[in-house]
């Protein structure tokens, strides 16, 4: 994808967020199905590998990349109430109504797709290594297959040994009358804001019913999601793929991976 396209797209996604934070975030109150599958590993975790982190009376450490409103880490806190759990949550957009988080949580307003093309991490705060780091909901707003896999890898490198990490896949173009509502959408913002063809995948949603409210999105093919899987780094590996969320079930793919070294 050339380098013009890239940044429009998204620029798009950040004005989108800045405008309908509010509306949006409204929509945004419930856990989603995925994750209860996601609990029921940390806490076969906090079984075995991690107990004697908690029997240490240690904090588990949590980065979420593009956080939201912050729902991950209030169904963590619901799952698990008598585990000690620090936040570190990151997102470009600052003015979403946020759930309120017991424990420690520090939000950092940055933007991820600088960092992702800033090889330096410039945006981000130093890091601990994290025992656990996910990204829900965002992998989709990346432009181009190699940003969204040095996502994955920038995920995996945050990890402490034994960690795992998480991100979602959304495969909203398998759902018939989701896709036939994204192609007509794309094709009213492709003329209503100039844009030229789009890559395989890519589509251009809109909003409730406000007119200029574009965002740009890309639905996951199962040869996309392979390769994504595949370009997690050596000391990593996958420990989970499933499906989840939707009226399917099925709308959302998650790979879960572990940092053995």
């Amino acid at each position: 994808m050339e380098d013009q396209l890239f940044h429009r797209l998204c620029a798009l996604n950040t004005r989108f967020y800045q405008r309908t934070a509010a509306s949006f975030s409204s929509t945004r109150k419930s856990a989603w199905v995925g994750w209860e599958h996601l609990a029921d590993l940390i806490a076969k975790r906090l079984e075995g590998a991690w107990s004697d982190r908690i029997r240490d009376a240690r904090t588990l450490g949590i980065v979420d990349l593009a956080c939201g409103n912050l729902r991950f880490e209030t169904f963590l806190e619901e799952r698990f109430p008598r585990i000690p759990l620090s936040f570190t949550a990151v997102d470009n957009c600052g003015t979403f109504p946020c759930t309120p988080v017991a424990g420690p949580c520090e939000f950092v307003q940055a933007d991820l797709v600088e960092w992702l093309q800033g090889g330096n991490g410039a945006g981000l705060p130093r890091l601990p290594a994290a025992d656990m780091a996910v990204c829900f909901g965002f992998m989709h707003h990346i432009p181009s297959t190699e940003a969204r896999c040095t996502l994955l890898q920038r995920l995996a490198e945050m990890l402490a040994p034994g960690g795992i990490g998480a991100v979602s896949l959304w495969d909203f173009a398998q759902d018939p009358r989701m896709k036939a509502k994204a192609e007509a959408s794309t094709a009213r913002a492709k003329e209503a804001l100039g844009l030229p063809d789009l890559e395989e995948g890519d589509y251009i949603l809109g909003w409730q019913d406000d007119e200029d409210a574009f965002r740009y999105c890309h639905s996951f093919s199962e040869g996309e999601m392979n390769a994504i899987a595949g370009s997690l780094p050596a000391h990593t590996r996958l420990i989970e793929r499933f499906q989840a969320d939707g009226r399917t079930g099925t709308l959302n793919t998650y790979l879960v991976f572990e940092r053995e070294r």
